[in-house]
C-alpha cells in the first residue's frame, strides 16, 4: 500500500505538542534504546528472510501483507504463531509509518528547494496589494440600497473568513517557533532508540537463531530501524525547513492582514454609503409624511389622524436611522479598540520574554496597565448594549404586528374597523376611503422600512455585543498578564538623598493652607449641589450614633443571660453581632456616603477625594469592626468567652491605631488628588511607609511573646507555645520590614499588591473567625440544652426502670440495660463537632485565601502544567483526551482527607443539628449516622476516581472479577454485610427491641455491619449474623406495638354449668388491673374435649414483662373462683379393659377378670 503525504498530520503535530511529548514518553518506555545505524541504509527492497528459513528475501509492505495473509485466520493459530503474527503486523505498521515519513521528508525538501520562489512570489503579491490605491473612484455610489447591503454582507463575510485564517496561521506560527527545540529532543530520543535496535540485531546475529519466532523478531527490529531512520530524516529536514516555512507563514499572515485592512476600508465606505442612502430615504419619507399631514389639516378628521400616524412613523424612522449610524460607529470604535488591545497584549508578551527584570520596563508596563480601559465601564457598556438589543427586539415585534394587521386589512382578510361618518354621501365616503387607503399603503411602506432598519440595528448591536465581550476578555487577560509580572518588577527608582530633599518641598506644597482650603471648598460645593443626599447621609449617621447608648445597655444586660442554661439563647449572640456592626459602622457609612457623592465630580475631587474616601471606608470598616468586637461586654468578652489577656490588649491598642489610620488615610487621599506624578510617587512612598510602620508597631505590641496578647505568666524559652508565638512574631515583623525595604527600593506596585492581599487576608481571617466562634457558640448552647433535656429524660427513665425492674423480678427474668455506647454521648458529640468546625473553618480559610494569594505565586500554574497521564472522556459523539496533572493529584489527596474527616466527625453534628430536634429514637439516630457515613465514603471514593480519570468503564471488569472471586471466597461475609445494609434501610429491628429468631429470644443490644448482638433473659450475649434476620423468620415483639396477647386454656368437667363458668372466668380477667380494656378480654367455649369442656381465656397485656406475672395471677384466680362456684376442673381419664387376669389376684372390687376399673 502506497503511503501518502499527510501535511495536515504535520500541522497537527505542531498544534498538539503536549500530546506528542506524552506519546514519545510512552514510546521510550515501551521500546529499548536504538542506534542510528541503518537510518538511511535500509532500502525499500532490502532482502529479508521469511520467518521459516532464516533467509531474508524482501522487507516491503507487499511481502509482509502476503506473509500475514498466508498465516490464515488468527483464531486457528497456536500461541507461538499468534506471537509471530503480532510481530509481523507490528512490522507492517512500522513500514507504513516509514512511508509516510518519507513522503513528509520529500515535502520538506521541496519546501527548502522552492523557498526562494515561494517567498519571492508572496512578497510580490504583498507589494502589489499594498500598492493598490486606498481611495478608488466610488463606482458603488450609484448602486441601490439593497445591492449595497448585499455587498456589505459579502465583504464582512470575507473579512470574517480571513480573520479566522489569520488566527489559525498565527497559532501555527507560535507552534512553529517552538518546534526546533522540540525536534532536538525528539532526535536525541530517536538516536537512543536506534542504538537499542542495533544492539538487538547484533545480539540476534550472534545467537544465530533461525526459528520462525526469531526471524519474525528480526523482521520487526529491521522495520523499526527503517521507521526510526525515516522519522529521523523527516525531523532533520523539518528543522532545516523551519526558517523558510516560518517566513512563508509570516508573509502569508501579512498578506491576510493587508487583505483584511483593505476589506475594512471597503466596509467603512459601504457603511457610509448605506448610512447616507438610508438617511436620505428616511428624510424623504419624513418629508412626504409631513407633507401629507399638512395637506390633511383641512380635511376630514380620519384623514388627519391617519396622516398624523404616518408622520409619527416617519419621525421614528429618522430617529432609528440615527441610532443605526451611532451603533455602526460604536462597533467600529470597539473593533479598533479591540485590535489595539490585542496588539498591545502581543507586544507585552514579546517584551516580557526579553526585558523581564529591567527597571525601565516596569515603569512602561505600569503605564500600559494605567492606559487600559476600566473593566467596570466595559461591563457597563456591554450591559447597556444588551439592554438596547432587548428593546430593539421588542419594538421589532410590535412593528411586525402592526405591519401584519395592516397587510390583512389591505388584503381584505379582516373587515375594516372604520365606521362611515354620518352625513356623508356615497361619493364622499368613496373618496374618503380612497385617501385613507393611500395613507395605509404609505404607512405599510414606512412599517416595512422600520422593520428592515430594526433588523439591521439588531444585527449591528449583536456584532457590537460580540466585539465588547471580546474586548472585555482581552482587557482582563492583559490586566492579568501585567499583574502577574508587574509584581516582581521595580516600578520606580529607589529613594536617594536627592528624593529626600524633594519630599520636604512636596510635603510643604501638599499641606499648604490654600491647597487644603481649595479641597474643602470644592467638597462643600459638591455637597451643596447634592443637598438631599448629603442630608439623608447625615441623618443616617446621627441615627446610628443615637442608637449607640441603647445598644451598649442591651449588650450589658445580656451578661447575666449568657451562660444561664435556662435563659441562654443563640439569638442573643446574633443580636450582639448586629449591635456590634451598628456600633462600628457610623463613621464608615459617613466616609462611604461622602465618597459616593463626590466621586461623580470632576478631578481632582471626583478621582482623588471621592474614590479615596470609598477605599478608606473599606479599610476603616475592617479596623472598626475589630475594635468594637473587643469592646467591653461585647462579643469577644461575653459571648465568645475569650480570655481577658487577649481582649484587654487588643481593646487598648486598637484605640490609638484607629486614629493613626484616619490620619494616614487622609494623607493618602491628599496625595492621590495631585496631578504631579513625581509628588505622588515621592510623598506616596513616605505615607505608605508610615502606615506600614504603624502596622509594625501594632503587631509588635500585640504579638510579641513576652508581653503580647494571651501572655499571663513569665515565658519559658523551652515551652512549645512560646516557640510558636516567637516564630509567628518574627515572621510578621520581618514581613512588614520587608515591605518597607521594598518601598524604599522602588517596588511600589509590589507593595501595593501585597498590602491589598494583606487587607483581604485580614478580612477573610476576621470573617472565618466570626463564623467559627458563632458556630462554637451555637454548639455550646445546643449542648447545654441537650444536657438539660437528657438529664430530665434520665430522671424519667430511672423512674420507669425502677417499675420495670419490679415487674421483671416478679416475672423471674433478667433485665438487660442497653449500653450507652450506641448513643453518642455529649463529650463525643462536642469533640466531633468541634473538630468538624475547625476543619470547615480551615478549609473555608484556604478556599478564600487561595484566589487572593495565587496571583503572587506561579506554584498552582506550575503544578497544573505537570501532566501525569491522560484519560479519554466522551463528549457527545466525540472522544477527548483530558490530562491529569499534579494539581489534580493534590486535589484528590485533599478530597480523600476531607472524606475521612467528614465521615468520622459528621455524626456529632447530625446529632445536635438535625436528629435531636426531630426527637428521633436512639436506634433511628444510630442508623442514620451510619448510613450518612457510608454515603460520604461512597461519594468521596467516586469523586476521587473521577478526578483521577478512572471511570466505571475502566474498572468494571476488575470489579466483576473481584466480585466473582470474593463472592465464592467470602460469600457468607458479604451476605452478612449486605444484610446489615438492608437492616439499616428497612429497620426491621432496632436497638432495644425484643425479638425472637429461631430458638433465641432477647433484647437487641448492639448492631454492626456483619452481626447483631442479642442479650437473652439469662443475660447472655448472643452474636447473630445479619443474614439470619433477613432470611429466617423473625418476631419483633416491640417493632410497632408492645401490646401482646395471652391465651390461657381452661377445662371444666362434663355436666358443669357452662354459662356460670363463662361468667366466672370473665369476672376474673376483668378484675385484674394488668388486663387491658382495649383490646377487650374474651372467653370462648372452644371444644368438647376427651375429658373436659374446653374454654380459652384471651387477654391483652401492655408490656412483655407483664406476661408471666399476669399468667400466674389469672391461673391462681381462675382456680380459686371456679372452686368457689363448685365447678370442677377435671383431670384426664382412661378406661382399662383386662382380657385375662389371674383369679388369685385380688382386684379390690369383688369382680373377676374382665372387670372395669377407672383410673
Amino acid at each position: 500500500m502506497a503511503a501518502q503525504t499527510d501535511r495536515s498530520d504535520h500541522g497537527a503535530e505542531g498544534g498538539h505538542g503536549g500530546v506528542r511529548r506524552l506519546f514519545h514518553c510512552l514510546w521510550l518506555l515501551l521500546l529499548l534504546p536504538l542506534s542510528v545505524v541503518g537510518a538511511t541504509g535500509t532500502t525499500a527492497e532490502e532482502p529479508v528472510p521469511p520467518p521459516g528459513n532464516g533467509v531474508v528475501k524482501q522487507l516491503s509492505e507487499a511481502a509482509l501483507e502476503a506473509r500475514i495473509a498466508d498465516m490464515g485466520d488468527p483464531a486457528g493459530l497456536g500461541k507461538e504463531e499468534k506471537k509471530i503474527l503480532a510481530q509481523l503486523q507490528s512490522a507492517l505498521k512500522l513500514l507504513k509509518q516509514a512511508g509516510r515519513d518519507s513522503q513528509a521528508s520529500a515535502h520538506y525538501k521541496e519546501v527548502i528547494d522552492r523557498a526562494g520562489d515561494v517567498l519571492g512570489d508572496l512578497r510580490t503579491r504583498l507589494g502589489r496589494l499594498q500598492s493598490v490605491q486606498t481611495v478608488r473612484p466610488n463606482v458603488e455610489a450609484v448602486l441601490d440600497l439593497d445591492t449595497l447591503e448585499q455587498r456589505l454582507d459579502q465583504a464582512q463575510a470575507e473579512s470574517k473568513v480571513l480573520e479566522g485564517k489569520l488566527a489559525d496561521l498565527e497559532s501555527q506560527i507560535t507552534n512553529e517557533q517552538k518546534r526546533p527545540e522540540q525536534i532536538g529532543g525528539e532526535i536525541s530520543a530517536i538516536k537512543q532508540e536506534l542504538n537499542g535496535v542495533d544492539r538487538d540485531l547484533a545480539r540476534l546475529a550472534r545467537e544465530g537463531a533461525t526459528d520462525p519466532l526469531a526471524s519474525a523478531r528480526r523482521i520487526e527490529l529491521m522495520a523499526t530501524q527503517k521507521a526510526l531512520g525515516s522519522r529521523l530524516n523527516r525531523l532533520q529536514l523539518e528543522r532545516l525547513s523551519s526558517s523558510p516555512r516560518l517566513e512563508r507563514m509570516r508573509l502569508q499572515a501579512d498578506l491576510y492582514r493587508e487583505q483584511i485592512k483593505q476589506l475594512d476600508g471597503r466596509i467603512q465606505r459601504l457603511q457610509a454609503l448605506i448610512s447616507d442612502k438610508r438617511k436620505r430615504q428616511a428624510e424623504q419619507a419624513l418629508e412626504e409624511a409631513e407633507q401629507a399631514r399638512r395637506e390633511a389639516l383641512n380635511k376630514h378628521p380620519l384623514i388627519k389622524a391617519a396622516a398624523g400616524i404616518n408622520a409619527e412613523l416617519g419621525d421614528r424612522l429618522g430617529q432609528l436611522t440615527s441610532q443605526l449610524d451611532q451603533a455602526v460607529r460604536d462597533r467600529q470604535r470597539s473593533a479598533e479598540a479591540l485590535e489595539s488591545i490585542e496588539r498591545k497584549l502581543e507586544r507585552a508578551r514579546q517584551q516580557l520574554d526579553v526585558l523581564r527584570f529591567d527597571d525601565a520596563f516596569g515603569t512602561m508596563l505600569r503605564r500600559y496597565q494605567q492606559s487600559l480601559p476600566d473593566r467596570r465601564r466595559l461591563q457597563k457598556r456591554l450591559d447597556q448594549t444588551r439592554q438596547k438589543m432587548s428593546e430593539v427586539r421588542l419594538k421589532q415585534f410590535q412593528v411586525d404586528d402592526r405591519r401584519q394587521q395592516l397587510l390583512d386589512r389591505l388584503a381584505g382578510y379582516v373587515s375594516d374597523a372604520r365606521e362611515r361618518p354620518p352625513g356623508l354621501s356615497d361619493a364622499e365616503w368613496a373618496g374618503l376611503e380612497a385617501e385613507l387607503t393611500k395613507l395605509d399603503r404609505d404607512r405599510l411602506d414606512l412599517l416595512n422600512r422600520l422593520q428592515e432598519t430594526y433588523g439591521r440595528l439588531e444585527k449591528i448591536l449583536s456584532d457590537l455585543e460580540s466585539e465588547q465581550q471580546r474586548q472585555l476578555a482581552r482587557v482582563e487577560a492583559y490586566n492579568d498578564l501585567l499583574d502577574r509580572n508587574l509584581i516582581w518588577i521595580p516600578s520606580t527608582k529607589p529613594i536617594d538623598w536627592q528624593q529626600l530633599a524633594e519630599i520636604r518641598a512636596h510635603l510643604s506644597r501638599l499641606l499648604a493652607p490654600e491647597r487644603l482650603r481649595q479641597v474643602l471648598d470644592g467638597s462643600l460645593s459638591a455637597l451643596r449641589a447634592e443637598r438631599l443626599k448629603a442630608a439623608s447621609l447625615l441623618l443616617l449617621v446621627l441615627l446610628m450614633l443615637a442608637l449607640r447608648p441603647r445598644i451598649r445597655r442591651g449588650m450589658e444586660a445580656m451578661v447575666e443571660r449568657v451562660g444561664n442554661v435556662s435563659r441562654d439563647r443563640f439569638s442573643l449572640t446574633l443580636e450582639a453581632l448586629f449591635g456590634t456592626l451598628i456600633l462600628a459602622m457610623p463613621w464608615v457609612v459617613l466616609l462611604a456616603g461622602l465618597g459616593e457623592i463626590l466621586k461623580s465630580e470632576p478631578p481632582p475631587i471626583g478621582e482623588g477625594l471621592g474614590k479615596g474616601l470609598l477605599y478608606l471606608a473599606l479599610y476603616f470598616s475592617l479596623i472598626q469592626t475589630i475594635r468594637w468586637l473587643f469592646v467591653r461586654h461585647g462579643l469577644a468578652e461575653v459571648h465568645f468567652r475569650w480570655p481577658a489577656a487577649l481582649v484587654v490588649p487588643v481593646r487598648r491598642h486598637m484605640a490609638w491605631f484607629v486614629a493613626y489610620s484616619v490620619l494616614v488615610g487622609a494623607m493618602t487621599i491628599l496625595v492621590h488628588m495631585e496631578d504631579d506624578p513625581l509628588l505622588r510617587d515621592n510623598v506616596g512612598r513616605i505615607v505608605s511607609m508610615a502606615w506600614l510602620a504603624g502596622l509594625w508597631l501594632l503587631s509588635h505590641l500585640l504579638l510579641n511573646p513576652w508581653s503580647g496578647i494571651g501572655v499571663t505568666a513569665r515565658p519559658r524559652f523551652r515551652d512549645a507555645v512560646f516557640c510558636w508565638r516567637f516564630v509567628v512574631y518574627l515572621a510578621v515583623m520581618v514581613l512588614f520590614l520587608l515591605l518597607i525595604v521594598l518601598e524604599i527600593e522602588g517596588y511600589r506596585y509590589t507593595v501595593f499588591r501585597l498590602v491589598i492581599v494583606l487587607v483581604d487576608t485580614l478580612w477573610v481571617a476576621l470573617l472565618v473567625l466570626l463564623f467559627y466562634n458563632l458556630a462554637v457558640r451555637w454548639l455550646l448552647v445546643a449542648e447545654r440544652r441537650m444536657a438539660l433535656v437528657r438529664a430530665r429524660e434520665k430522671r424519667q427513665a430511672l423512674i420507669e426502670a425502677r417499675a420495670t425492674k419490679e415487674a421483671a423480678d416478679a416475672a423471674g427474668e433478667s433485665i438487660h440495660e442497653v449500653p450507652e455506647l450506641e448513643e453518642i454521648n455529649l463529650s463525643t458529640i462536642s469533640g466531633q463537632t468541634r473538630r468538624l468546625l475547625r476543619l470547615a473553618a480551615g478549609l473555608l480559610m484556604i478556599a478564600a485565601l487561595f484566589p487572593i494569594w495565587s496571583q503572587l505565586t506561579p506554584l498552582v500554574t506550575w503544578m497544573d502544567e505537570i501532566v501525569l497521564w491522560q484519560h479519554t472522556v466522551s463528549v457527545g459523539t466525540k472522544e477527548q483526551l483530558v490530562p491529569v496533572s499534579l494539581w489534580d493529584l493534590a486535589l484528590n489527596l485533599l478530597l480523600l482527607v476531607l472524606m475521612v474527616a467528614a465521615a468520622r466527625n459528621l455524626p456529632g453534628l447530625l446529632e445536635i443539628a438535625i436528629l435531636e430536634p426531630l426527637k428521633m429514637g436512639r436506634g433511628s439516630r444510630y442508623a442514620i449516622s451510619k448510613l450518612v457515613s457510608y454515603l460520604i465514603y461512597t461519594v468521596g471514593t467516586v469523586l476521587a476516581f473521577r478526578v483521577m480519570g478512572i471511570g466505571w468503564g475502566d474498572i468494571q471488569w476488575l470489579v466483576a472479577a473481584m466480585g466473582v472471586g470474593l463472592g465464592f471466597g467470602l460469600q457468607e461475609i458479604f451476605a452478612n454485610l449486605v444484610s446489615g445494609l438492608i437492616i439499616l434501610f428497612e429497620r426491621p429491628i432496632r436497638i432495644g427491641d425484643t425479638v425472637t429468631i429461631g430458638e433465641v429470644s432477647g433484647t437487641v443490644s448492639r448492631m454492626r455491619m456483619r452481626a447483631t448482638t442479642i442479650t437473652d433473659w439469662d443475660n447472655k450475649e448472643l452474636i447473630i449474623p445479619n443474614k439470619a434476620f433477613v432470611t429466617d423468620p423473625l418476631i419483633n415483639w416491640t417493632l410497632s406495638d408492645p401490646i401482646t396477647r395471652i391465651v390461657i386454656p381452661v377445662g371444666i368437667a362434663y355436666g358443669s354449668d357452662t354459662a356460670l363458668a363463662h361468667r366466672v372466668m370473665m369476672d376474673v380477667v376483668r378484675s385484674h388491673p394488668d388486663v387491658m380494656e382495649e383490646p377487650r378480654p374474651t372467653v370462648f367455649f372452644t371444644a368438647f374435649g376427651d375429658s373436659a369442656l374446653e374454654f380459652e381465656v384471651r387477654v391483652f397485656v401492655s408490656e412483655r414483662l407483664k406476661r408471666m406475672p399476669l399468667t400466674h395471677d389469672i391461673h391462681m384466680a381462675l382456680d380459686r373462683a371456679l372452686a368457689e362456684a363448685g365447678i370442677e376442673i377435671p383431670f384426664p381419664q382412661r378406661d382399662l379393659h383386662l382380657r385375662s387376669v389371674d383369679p388369685d389376684i385380688d382386684l379390690g372390687n369383688g369382680r373377676g377378670s374382665g372387670g372395669r376399673e377407672t383410673e
